[in-house]
């Protein structure tokens, strides 16, 4: 059995790296600095690329793509319990909106290109809670691998942080009999 540092080590320097490089392309700006985030479509490639990396590595849990006219996307996720955990459910919230550019980036490195410099990942996304997604289900899947039980765990995770999160309580709404 896998313990759950050497897990989330072999992780960080695989899939989950990967994947949030991956992210970290994505110039999937909040709508507050994307005034054309809906046809350009980046908030909504960011969630479809979690909504496929999680999917990948829970094929019984739930990733859905909740989407509405003028109202940037969000992920809801379901993943059921896990090792007879009978606990009431937790509940992880996340964003993959970021700020714009801007400047002052040091030599190397820039908003859109991800770069690990020693043993951290610069790019937009890499902090600020866009990296939550990736780093939440990196730590279940630890779990699993190490035979630690959990409760069933739901989330959420919107594209307009940055800019307010002026919908998030509709989407809240939305799930809430879920």
């Amino acid at each position: 059995m896998t313990t759950t540092a050497e897990f989330i080590k072999n992780a960080w320097k695989g899939e989950t790296l990967e994947a949030m490089k991956n992210f970290i392309r994505i110039p999937s700006k909040s709508s507050a600095f994307e005034a054309d985030w809906e046809v350009r479509g980046e908030l909504l490639c960011a969630v479809r690329q979690a909504e496929t990396w999680g999917h990948q590595r829970f094929p019984e849990g739930i990733f859905d793509v909740l989407q509405k006219p003028g109202i940037p996307p969000a992920l809801y996720i379901d993943l059921p319990a896990f090792g007879g955990h009978t606990g009431r459910p937790v509940f992880f919230y996340g964003h993959f909106d970021k700020q714009p550019e801007t400047q002052g980036w040091s030599e190397g490195l820039g908003p859109w290109t991800p770069v690990v410099k020693d043993g951290r990942l610069y790019g937009r996304g890499s902090s600020d809670d866009g990296y939550s997604f990736y780093t939440a289900l990196t730590a279940i899947q630890a779990l699993e691998a190490s035979g630690i039980p959990h409760p069933r765990i739901v989330g959420l995770f919107e594209t307009d942080e940055e800019s307010g999160s002026i919908d998030l309580a509709q989407y809240l709404k939305d799930i809430a009999p879920r």
